[in-house]
């Protein structure tokens, strides 16, 4: 016999942004593409983040500033600085719309050994709302779950397949283990699955879905399987 012990409800929950930017480095006519201004591919919504461009250890930057500007627009300058044996500016930098976005930076130097007296380095971004996962039904060891991520997260745009884990511990004997997963291609909507739960006891459920870089977690509660116990080890005894 399964009974329901109790429905808990933990979420990670976003507000959408409803406007989408697109933009790259290719379409804004930018050709040193990919790699540098080093930093993160996948971003957050509002957050700030910090790019930064390292200069050859053999060049002297000192005196001298970095423009960075985005697909939003110009983000302003910082002055190079000497740190882990290389010449390097940094910049905090936030997207307010979600989409595809690009991070630029000019450098006062040339680096490439071309005549150009000023260099652009140009990197693509992704800027994204985090994944939500929440409980839509819990009957037995049967637990619906709807979830959503964005489009411009790295597995929807890398087009690979999602995967919903869900997990156990028991309360009786503290085995914890795997109840099961889901794998689905749909960015959004509303699966079920049955759990594959070890014996007699009393379990408490969680879920977990990645988007390939961010998180979210649900927490259906707690189910009880009723009939003869079977620990998760053979020396295992009840707390």
């Amino acid at each position: 016999m399964i009974k329901i012990l109790g429905f808990g409800l933990l979420s990670v929950a976003s507000v959408l942004s409803s406007s989408v930017f697109a933009a790259s480095c290719q379409n804004a006519g930018y050709t040193r593409v990919g790699g540098t201004p080093e930093g993160k591919e996948y971003i957050l919504v509002g957050t700030t983040n910090n790019y930064h461009i390292d200069g050859a250890k053999f060049i002297s930057y000192s005196g001298k500033v970095a423009t960075f500007s985005t697909s939003e627009g110009f983000s302003g300058t910082d002055a190079y600085g000497y740190q882990d044996f290389k010449w390097r500016a940094k910049k905090d930098i936030k997207f307010n719309t979600r989409g595809h976005h690009f991070v630029n930076v000019k450098t006062p130097v040339v680096i490439s050994g071309k005549s150009d007296p000023i260099e652009n380095f140009c990197n693509n971004v992704y800027v994204q709302n985090k994944p939500t996962l929440s409980v839509t039904s819990l009957g037995g060891a049967k637990v619906s779950v709807s979830y959503k991520i964005d489009s411009n997260s790295k597995f929807a745009v890398e087009g690979k397949p999602l995967k919903i884990t869900f997990k156990y511990a028991g309360r009786e004997y503290g085995g914890t283990g795997s109840a099961g997963e889901i794998s689905t291609t749909k960015l959004s909507g509303t699966v079920t699955k049955i759990l594959t739960l070890p014996g007699a006891d009393d379990y408490y459920i969680s879920a977990i879905i990645t988007d390939g870089t961010y998180k979210a977690s649900a927490s259906p509660g707690w189910i009880e399987v009723g009939g003869i116990g079977r620990p998760p080890c053979d020396d295992c005894q009840p707390f």
